[in-house]
């Protein structure tokens, strides 16, 4: 049994590179091995056993580097089951290890880095961006992204966590064109969150929009599992495996619902391939097996992976970009150099008469729709992946401003709910309330969907930031500091939204030497750590104490219906009601304004308009009015009675913070009908 033993050294390439020679002396070139562009190795030996049959392949993917002296073995396993590991010469003998079932190939993939002094033993897969520490002996494959150590190596650590593999194995960025690569060197260089960040939308996006391809369909007619294993036979070598890969499936899954899907791609030697395979079909006429045939353009392979279920190596020049489509799939690996190539399974039972297999058929293939679904929920799990990552990341970058004895700077100052209620109730203050889109309007920046940018608006609101009036109560978020009254979707909202660039806009906006109300005074269920206990209720009670045997005046959206199904104003006088816009009231503002300037001044005025409430109080205010922002205090007191602990639609009412919310059935409440004095819509 001859050995081929070969030594690279101090190789780097600008291209993927493959090593041809002709080692059997045959006039016909075997592909020794395939090196990815990018990769740098110092010294590398590899032992293969040379038979006529060539069962062996060796890749290395791109941007990897190897070290001193690392040996990678490709030869027979030994039985060791057998009496004798050995060779046996006699009539007839054969070799121990066919018994063992052994991979012939070893690929290292993209961006690994395999230290010096590294053994690599036959059927052996390290997969991207692994880490072999050196002096390692790595008998078993190693997982993406793992870092492996000792003998036999083991995972000792990852170089990412689990969602940052999963975008780093989506984003495949060695795939890139070298011109990218080089555009994105500084990138490629920095932390793991700004890369994902950046690049893992693309890709996200790339995955949704994939269209599939229609592949003809084999129905099945056994019984038992239904898998499709998919070929790309390496009809380019001089050498191939395709036909022992046809051979050893027909053999293997006879009487099973296994089906082979080969595709050829479309072009100037189509014809000719076609030929190559009929030949081979009529060789298994007598064999009960599915093989079915694609053929396409390069385009479709996406979307071909992407129906499969397993993908067999070959020694194409194209193998190691197709394992990486495997990978982002998530299919099964099957290596082509395998003996056997297939494991055995036990047949189904024919309930029907059928044709012979490896014919193309001509129906319509898989659902589309399943197809696009698929995609979807791959595509939805990105960006839920980036959506936590971010959050994370806000997190950890806001914490020193949440722990109590932060000394780098001062926070705003903001009064208890009880103090602000007492100055509303006894001193008759108006409020005007900002929150984040407020303040993101003041910056122009698009955020609420019921109101567009207005720059008049965000003048205006600046101009309520920073009023003086002493009858007006200026309220803000009490975000900036401790956050520990609040849930865990209170406290993940607030680092979402406070970044380090948002807080120091505040900051400038704010006067630290003021004193301000809690806009929260209108939320008092929804964002609190306590919100399942009793202090919900009773947060709303000292509340209704505004209001109480007060006439009213409310102006909303023309479908919030603030107390409608509720009891939250039944215990005022009176109710009068001004309908505005649900969705860019501020158009309508010069009008709101003057109908509200003719009520009477002894009602006491309740708006809810989002950040158009916020201007209104002020001017009423400013004219005379006892006016309140009163903002979403009706949604909040729905919501604690639905008593889920956080926010949800409610049937008949215009809700702005919840999927749908915008949709609202139309009510009849005759009592609700005679409460409106305007519609200014």
């Amino acid at each position: 049994m001859d050995k081929f033993k070969f030594e690279i050294n101090n190789s780097s390439y600008d291209n993927d590179y493959i090593c041809y020679e002709d080692v059997l002396h045959e006039s016909k070139q075997v592909p020794i091995y395939t090196i990815g562009r990018g990769s740098h190795i110092e010294s590398l030996f590899v032992a293969v056993d040379m038979t006529n049959e060539l069962p062996y392949l060796f890749q290395v993917g791109r941007y990897t580097s190897i070290g001193l002296d690392v040996h990678i073995s490709i030869e027979p396993v030994s039985n060791y089951r057998c009496p004798s590991q050995n060779l046996i010469y006699a009539p007839n003998w054969q070799p121990n290890s066919v018994y063992v079932r052994q991979n012939r190939q070893v690929i290292i993939m993209n961006d690994c880095c395999i230290e010096s002094h590294v053994i690599i033993s036959s059927g052996v897969t390290i997969g991207n961006g692994a880490l072999v520490r050196c002096g390692s002996v790595v008998t078993e494959d190693v997982p993406s992204y793992a870092i492996v150590a000792g003998n036999p190596a083991k995972v000792v650590g990852w170089r990412f966590s689990n969602e940052e593999i999963e975008m780093y194995n989506l984003i495949q960025w060695w795939n890139w064109s070298s011109k990218k690569i080089a555009g994105k060197t500084k990138l490629l260089c920095s932390n793991a969150d700004s890369f994902i960040r950046l690049c893992a939308p693309a890709a996200a996006k790339e995955i949704r929009s994939l269209e599939p391809i229609d592949i003809t369909p084999t129905p099945k007619e056994h019984t038992g599992e239904e898998k499709i294993y998919l070929l790309i036979p390496d009809f380019e070598q001089d050498y191939p495996i395709w036909e022992a890969i046809i051979d050893s499936f027909a053999k293997s899954y006879s009487d099973t619902n296994y089906e082979l899907l080969i595709y050829v791609t479309e072009d100037e030697n189509t014809k000719s391939r076609l030929d190559r395979l009929q030949e081979v079909f009529s060789k298994y006429d007598e064999y009960d097996c599915y093989i079915n045939l694609h053929v396409g353009a390069p385009a479709d392979m996406r979307s071909l992976f992407a129906q499969a279920d397993a993908y067999i190596t070959t020694h194409s020049s194209e193998n190691r970009a197709y394992m990486d489509m495997a990978a982002l799939f998530g299919l099964e690996l099957i290596s082509g150099f395998g003996i056997p190539i297939f494991e055995k399974v036990e047949t189904g039972t024919m309930v029907s008469d059928h044709n012979a297999k490896g014919q193309p058929h001509t129906d319509t293939y898989a659902d589309k729709g399943v197809f696009e679904n698929a995609m979807t929920q791959i595509a939805d799990r990105i960006n839920q992946i980036l959506t936590d990552q971010y959050i994370m990341n806000c997190t950890v970058n806001n914490l020193k401003y949440e722990i109590s004895d932060f000394k780098d700077g001062t926070f705003p100052t903001i009064e208890p709910f009880d103090v602000t209620i007492e100055k509303i109730i006894h001193e008759k203050k108006s409020l005007c309330r900002f929150g984040d889109g407020e303040f993101d309007m003041i910056a122009k920046r698009y955020r609420q969907q019921f109101q567009s940018v207005n720059e008049r608006l965000a003048i205006r609101l600046k101009e309520v930031l920073q009023t003086e009036d002493e009858r007006i109560l200026i309220g803000i978020a009490d975000n900036y500091g401790d956050l520990s009254k609040y849930n865990n979707q209170g406290k993940s909202e607030i680092r979402t939204y406070l970044k380090e660039e948002i807080r120091q806009e505040h900051y400038a906006l704010l006067d630290m030497n003021r004193t301000y109300c809690n806009t929260y005074l209108t939320r008092p269920y929804a964002m609190w750590a306590d919100n399942m206990t009793d202090a919900p209720r009773k947060r709303f009670a000292n509340l209704r104490r505004i209001w109480d045997k007060k006439k009213l005046l409310i102006i909303e959206g023309e479908q919030t219906r603030m107390g409608i199904g509720n009891d939250l104003f039944d215990n005022a006088l009176d109710i009068k009601r001004i309908l505005a816009p649900a969705e860019n009231a501020f158009d309508k503002y010069d009008d709101l304004l003057a109908f509200a300037l003719q009520c009477d001044k002894d009602r006491l005025v309740l708006i809810s308009l989002g950040m158009t409430a916020t201007v209104l109080a002020y001017d009423l205010a400013i004219s005379g009015f006892h006016a309140l922002d009163i903002g979403h205090i009706d949604m909040e007191y729905e919501w604690m009675h639905h008593g889920t602990g956080g926010r949800t639609t409610v049937t008949g009412k215009y809700n702005n913070e919840v999927a749908g919310g915008n949709i609202v059935a139309e009510i009849s409440d005759p009592v609700y009908e005679s409460q409106i004095i305007a519609k200014i819509v």
